[in-house]
Formats: C-alpha cells, structure tokens, sequence
C-alpha cells in the first residue's frame, strides 16, 4: 500500500486504536521519496509515561542541572549570531523575505518575481 501511495496505520491484532502510521514523502530536490512514520492517539502519551528520563555520556549518568549547563555552554554567544540590520542581496525583485528568528536564516516567500 506504501509503495501504491497510501498511508498505513498500525495497530495491535484484534484492537481498532492505530497507533503507528507510515506514509509516502518526497525529498525536498523532488528526486525522491521515503517512507516517514509517526505515532498516533493516545499511544503516542501512554507509552512512555511511566519511564524515567536519565542523562548518560560515556557511562557516567548526568544531572538535569549538567545537561541544561552543558546544552548553555553549547550555545553561540550572541556576539556570534548578532544579524545585520539590513539585508544585503546581488539583485533587485520586488520578493517578500522574512528572516527566521532562531537562526537568521532568510527566506524567500511565494515565487521569484
């Protein structure tokens, strides 16, 4: 069914609640597909909540406080994401471009004019 182009959905014999669905995607060069999944329903939050998360490197467990410090440190200064004020482009179109928050990053909205 996959390889026809339909999503399949998963779920346990005999049980009506999914919980797992695989579908069709393309690649973003429009060369290629692959099958992407994800869970669904309540599954997808009953799973797991009765674990405990634990942070391990190297075989040592790590505290929360570590991780958060190692994750801050990790983190670019803001001396090294500082974005200019103006956008400096080789050419003129009336385009609409937005510039991502997170990551300075600039994009182009709708086609090239």
């Amino acid at each position: 069914m996959l390889r026809c182009g339909y999503e399949v959905r998963l779920c346990a014999t005999g049980k009506s609640d999914e919980f797992i669905r695989i579908y069709p995607c393309v690649s973003t060069d429009l060369k290629r597909m692959y099958p992407a999944a994800g869970t669904m329903g309540d599954w997808r939050q009953t799973c797991l909540a009765d674990k405990r998360v634990s942070f391990m490197r190297g075989g040592k467990t790590l505290s929360a406080d570590e991780v958060v410090g190692e994750m801050l440190e990790a983190k670019p200064s803001d001396e090294e994401t500082e974005k200019p004020d103006t956008i400096e482009f080789d050419e003129v179109t009336p385009d609409v471009i937005v510039t991502c928050g997170r990551c300075g990053h600039h994009i182009r909205v709708g086609r090239k004019q």
